[in-house]
């Protein structure tokens, strides 16, 4: 009993000190991309298609083709892709039949992503368009902190979604932002993080 008396102070200055540590976050969200499906513009067979997960691939490039019927006879006609980015997904194969709008692959902007984050009414009045926020993001242990851009806030609230946690209670209504962050390479979709207004 002595001997917890003389720790019980030791004990309140590790407590404070630690409880001094954690930082009080505003709102926390998900990373998402923009991303874009790239489909068949021409029915026939798939003759090539070049593009592999993880290939990154420029705006108008020859990504494959497609063995297109005409009133003349077979055409190879170009996949081209419609965006700049990462190949995240391949929906078809060489040899498969596409039709008109088959999705074939999907691109995303990996290089700039967007943390979607929600407010409170309450929170309003401390964000609006083209501010600086930061983010803070898990890697295990360890914690990287980013600079962020609000580039859109909702114009109507929602009620909070089932796996975002704000400050008030889940039932009240919110507030979705988007904001900007330049990815290190580290940053990934459906990543967790929190922010700081």
């Amino acid at each position: 009993m002595k001997y917890f008396k003389l720790m019980l102070p030791a004990l309140a200055c590790i407590f404070v000190s630690c409880t001094k540590n954690e930082t009080a976050y505003d709102a926390s969200g998900m990373f998402e991309s923009r991303e874009v499906i790239v489909s068949a513009e021409y029915a026939g067979k798939i003759l090539q298609l070049n593009t592999e997960e993880g290939n990154i691939v420029s705006k108008d490039e020859i990504c494959g083709y497609i063995e297109s019927p005409t009133q003349t006879g077979l055409k190879n006609c170009e996949i081209k892709s419609t965006a700049e980015g990462t190949v995240i997904l391949r929906y078809a194969e060489a040899g498969e039949i596409a039709t008109v709008g088959k999705p074939l692959f999907k691109v995303a902007d990996l290089d700039n992503m967007i943390l979607r984050i929600y407010i409170s009414s309450a929170q309003l009045t401390k964000i609006k368009l083209g501010q600086a926020i930061r983010v803070f993001a898990d890697f295990g242990t360890e914690r990287r902190e980013y600079s962020g851009k609000v580039s859109w806030i909702s114009p109507q609230a929602e009620f909070t979604p089932k796996n975002i946690q704000v400050k008030e209670d889940r039932d009240n209504l919110v507030y979705a932002v988007k904001a900007d962050v330049r990815n290190d390479g580290f940053l990934k979709i459906g990543m967790y993080a929190e922010v700081i207004l």
